[in-house]
C-alpha cells in the first residue's frame, strides 16, 4: 500500500519481504488448513512462522523489522507491523506481540490514526502539504493513516481484553470532533503526523470510516 512514486522512483520501497505480506500468507496457509486439513500446507505454515519469528523479530529492538531484502533488515519503524498482531494467527507469543504493540504505541499512534514513520527517523515528514512530490515524499514517511488504526486496536485487544477499552473508546471517540470538518460527517484519507493532526488527502475514505466501524464492533466483542 506503500505506492508513492516520484520521478525519483517509490517513495518508500519496500523490496524483498515486507513484514505485512508475510503475516498475510501465515494466515491464509493457516486458513486453507483449517478448510482443508491438508498437512503439506500445515508444514509450510509451521516452517514460515519458524522462518518468520527468527528473521522479522529483533530482541534487541523489541519489534520487527519493515522489510527483509536478502541480508538487509531494515527497522524503520512503521506502522506495517501491526498486522502481525491482529490477524487471527499469529507467528509470534504474547510477549513479542505486546512488545510491538507498546512500541506502536509510544512512536505512531495519535488521535487520528497511526503515523508511517516513526518522528524519530530522520526521513520522518510531520506535514502534508506542498506540490505533488513534497506530497508524495510524505505521504507514508510520517503521515497518519487511520485504516491501520483498526489492526492497532485488534492486536491491543487481544493482549488487554476488556482493561484495554478505554484507550480504544477514547480513540474512537475522539473522532467526534473531525465529523464537522474537511468531509462534514465522514473521516478523511490522512492526517498530518505532527500535532495538531490536520486532515488531509480525500475529504472521504471508506477505508477509514470501515475500520472505526470495525473498530466500535471490536468494543461490542469485547464488552
Amino acid at each position: 500500500w506503500m505506492d508513492a512514486v516520484t520521478p525519483d522512483g517509490p517513495v518508500t520501497p519496500r523490496i524483498g519481504c515486507p513484514v505485512e505480506i508475510q503475516a498475510l500468507w501465515y494466515n491464509a496457509l493457516c486458513f486453507y488448513h483449517e478448510l482443508t486439513g491438508d498437512e503439506e500446507i500445515a508444514a509450510m505454515a509451521a516452517k514460515t512462522k519458524e522462518t518468520f519469528a527468527a528473521e522479522f523479530w529483533s530482541e534487541e529492538h523489541g519489534y520487527l523489522a519493515d522489510y527483509i531484502n536478502g541480508e538487509e533488515k531494515n527497522w524503520d519503524i512503521r506502522c506495517n507491523m501491526v498486522f502481525a498482531t491482529s490477524l487471527p494467527y499469529t507467528m509470534l507469543d504474547e510477549v513479542q506481540n505486546d512488545s510491538i504493540l507498546e512500541t506502536v504505541k509510544s512512536k505512531l499512534l495519535t488521535t487520528r490514526g497511526l503515523r508511517s514513520l516513526s518522528p524519530d527517523d530522520p526521513a520522518y515528514k510531520g506535514y502534508y502539504f506542498g506540490d505533488q512530490i513534497s506530497r508524495d515524499e510524505a505521504y507514508h514517511n510520517g503521515t497518519v493513516w487511520v485504516w491501520p488504526l483498526g489492526h492497532f486496536v485488534e492486536g491491543y485487544l487481544k493482549i488487554h481484553g476488556k482493561s484495554g477499552l478505554s484507550l480504544v473508546n477514547k480513540l474512537i471517540k475522539g473522532f467526534d470532533e473531525v465529523m464537522t470538518q474537511y468531509g462534514i460527517g465522514t473521516v478523511a484519507e490522512i492526517y498530518d503526523g505532527d500535532p495538531p493532526h490536520r486532515s488531509k488527502g480525500a475529504v472521504s475514505q471508506a477505508w477509514s470510516v470501515a475500520e472505526l466501524l470495525r473498530m466500535m464492533d471490536l468494543v461490542k466483542k469485547n464488552n
